[in-house]
């Protein structure tokens, strides 16, 4: 049997003020994946975390653009950074260059930022940021980052860059350069015979880790959990809201492991104990179908 997806709670059409302070508050203090450059302080860390009490976010189902939106607010209430600008589109002779996510000024300096929120699974032990494959399988973190530093952050090399800036009233000078700073978080999933493998040494020590199996693999790893442990199916949309907000419905063990099927998508499960505002997460769980990791290597 598939994944019974029918058995979900509906899919809302706004973010709860609750999940988007429960989001503000994981990102206030959630580690990279990866930094173009690591000694680069962008806000103040450790700060208090007040409740959210804006305008309800849409919920979208690109994840992508809702972090983009949780990070404009995240900016907004960090002292340190002055103005913001987002989504600074560049155009020359009717080509779109590209779009820069965000250009803040902080401590009197200009600092173009790229963020992006990401989920790779590690395929292969090759040495290279290529061997983590998201689970759809149409991006890399070699190309990610790749993409970052030879794309995303040159884009106000530009002689267009500076136009677009200009018509904003940023006047720039050669004593007032820009500061470029591309930030990656999310999760690395290792496989379970590997949970314990190093991360690479281009990526952040810290960068948060799950775990990824096939589906003829779930049902043993699963095993060495608590007996009493319940399993979540939550919404890409909701990925970034903890456990303990989460309106995903709980299954048992017998429950989860009767809705999967070898044919698939790529889906993550999470593990938790408890129920309600006390509930804890144990484990992320990436299950895949058995020629995924063939397909990947690919």
């Amino acid at each position: 049997m598939k994944l019974d997806k029918s058995a979900r709670p509906p899919f809302d059409s706004h973010y709860t003020q609750a999940q988007t302070t429960a989001e503000l508050s994981w990102l206030a203090s959630a580690p990279l994946i990866y930094s173009s450059n690591p000694s680069a302080s962008l806000v103040s860390v450790n700060r208090p975390k007040t409740s959210y009490f804006g305008t309800p976010l849409k919920q979208l189902h690109r994840l992508g653009i809702h972090f983009e939106e949780l990070y404009r607010i995240y900016l907004e209430n960090t002292p340190e950074v002055t103005d913001i600008y987002d989504h600074i589109q560049i155009n020359e002779t009717g080509k779109t260059l590209g779009e820069a996510d965000f250009l803040l000024s902080q401590n009197g300096e200009l600092t173009h930022l790229e963020i992006a929120i990401k989920f790779y699974l590690k395929t292969t032990d090759t040495g290279s940021l290529f061997d983590y494959h998201g689970p759809s399988l149409s991006d890399t973190l070699g190309r990610k980052v790749s993409h970052l530093v030879d794309h995303q952050l040159e884009l106000f090399n530009q002689p267009a860059a500076i136009v677009k800036l200009q018509s904003l009233g940023i006047a720039l000078s050669p004593d007032t350069p820009i500061n470029k700073l591309g930030l990656i978080y999310g999760w690395l999933f290792y496989h379970i015979s590997e949970l314990n493998s190093p991360h690479h040494q281009a990526l952040s020590p810290n960068a948060q880790r799950g775990a990824w199996c096939e589906t003829s693999e779930f049902e043993s790893f699963i095993s060495t959990l608590p007996q009493s442990c319940r399993f979540l199916v939550p919404h890409r949309s909701e990925w970034l809201i903890p456990a303990s907000r989460q309106r995903a419905i709980s299954y048992s063990t017998s429950e989860i492991l009767a809705m999967l099927d070898d044919r698939m998508k790529p889906t993550q499960i999470w593990a938790v104990m408890g129920e309600g505002v006390s509930r804890q997460m144990l484990q992320r769980i990436f299950v895949v179908s058995a020629d995924w990791r063939t397909k990947a290597m690919c």
